[in-house]
């Protein structure tokens, strides 16, 4: 399970390089912060841009193939890669609405 993701990122979320659940104490509930560990929304941008230059990168190499500079394969990669970021980045964010939506229903 820890092969998938940094040990950074398991430790932030209870696993221990074993594979094992540990307990993880929230920042702000009168413990420090995890030392090391990236924030939410360093990840999000990082993952944002990395899709961002995913998708330009096909632009790029569709461009290429429509003036004859690359072949079809290429061109029906990068137009394959592009659409399983664009698919991907909006499964995020229907997740991410959706998750937001079920917060706003909650009684307070």
């Amino acid at each position: 399970m820890t092969d998938l993701i940094s040990p950074i990122m398991a430790g932030a979320a209870g696993v221990s390089p074993q594979g094992r659940m540990t307990p993880v104490m929230t920042p702000g509930f009168g413990t420090a912060p995890i030392q090391g560990a990236p924030d939410f929304s360093a990840l999000v941008s990082q993952a944002t841009g990395q899709a961002v230059q995913s998708l330009r990168q096909g632009e790029a190499v569709t461009q290429a193939a429509v003036m004859g500079r690359t072949g079809t394969q290429e061109m029906v990669e990068a137009v394959m890669s592009m659409e399983t970021t664009l698919r991907t980045t909006l499964a995020i964010r229907d997740k991410c609405v959706e998750a937001y939506q079920e917060i706003m229903r909650m009684p307070v």
